[in-house]
């Protein structure tokens, strides 16, 4: 697979400008390229599924104060182990509501975040930390 796609880039509330990557489906793993130069971040991105290589992009511009607007970005996305490995990590789970999760929540990690939406961009680690907090709630346990 060879997609290529735009996202807003924001920083706090305000979009700065578009980002430009693509998507590939290699061998082993995935790889997001940044295609266009934002601040110097320009490179690829290698890793096992598109959530982790989607990461290491978001920490690198997490530096620089910047958040791009994707579903896979905000606070209360992740893939569940078997969605990742079946999806590429291309699908995720909005835990946003209160109640216990349900298929009908999946997302594409890289749909565009809606305005409403912008204010829970995250970052990676802050990401990591919300979702070990709802695996102890147990809202992420059996169905």
């Amino acid at each position: 697979m060879n997609k290529t796609l735009t996202l807003p880039v924001y920083k706090g509330l305000l979009k700065v400008f578009d980002i430009e990557i693509e998507l590939t489906t290699e061998e082993k793993g995935v790889s997001i390229s940044v295609l266009n130069d934002i601040k110097g971040i320009l490179g690829q991105y290698k890793e096992v599924d598109f959530f982790y290589a989607l990461a290491e992009l978001r920490e690198d511009m997490s530096a620089k104060e910047l958040m791009i607007g994707c579903k896979g970005a905000l606070e209360n996305v992740f893939p569940s182990g078997l969605s990742a490995e079946m999806s590429s990590g291309l699908v995720a789970y909005d835990c946003s509501s209160d109640e216990k999760i349900k298929d009908n929540a999946k997302v594409n990690i890289f749909d565009e975040v809606t305005p409403d939406e912008v204010s829970h961009l995250t970052t990676f680690v802050k990401q990591k930390k919300n979702r070990m907090t709802l695996i102890k709630s147990g809202k992420l346990g059996r169905r």
